[in-house]
């Protein structure tokens, strides 16, 4: 193997953002989760969904989990996933990572006959 030039894989994101990490909206009535593979990030975009604190749904089930988040009990609106640009999302509130199997079934559930 040469010792020549390596070629750049890819640019690192100006804003470095994490799978799993919450982040107020921009104009800050919402709160969203940011489930986007982290390999994904020179995107300027991100895959989110809202976290609410109560839905007009019938049940809350497996494709609505209940999370904590900084000690509030919030509902992940799995069906209101959405794409949305980075300049959307305002600060960063939380890390859910050590929710991940409630956060990776409730995308199964609506992304797969799981």
């Amino acid at each position: 193997m040469g010792r020549g030039k390596r070629p750049t894989v890819s640019k690192v994101s100006p804003i470095l953002m994490a799978r799993f990490d919450v982040y107020q909206s921009q104009g800050g009535d919402l709160l969203l989760l940011d489930c986007q593979s982290d390999w994904l990030d020179h995107f300027d975009t991100r895959v989110v969904i809202p976290l609410v604190s109560n839905l007009p749904v019938k049940e809350v089930n497996r494709l609505h989990p209940i999370l904590d988040v900084r000690g509030d009990s919030l509902i992940m609106a799995t069906h209101l996933a959405a794409a949305v640009s980075i300049n959307e999302l305002g600060s960063k509130i939380a890390n859910l990572a050590n929710q991940h199997y409630l956060i990776m079934d409730a995308l199964d559930v609506l992304l797969s006959d799981y």
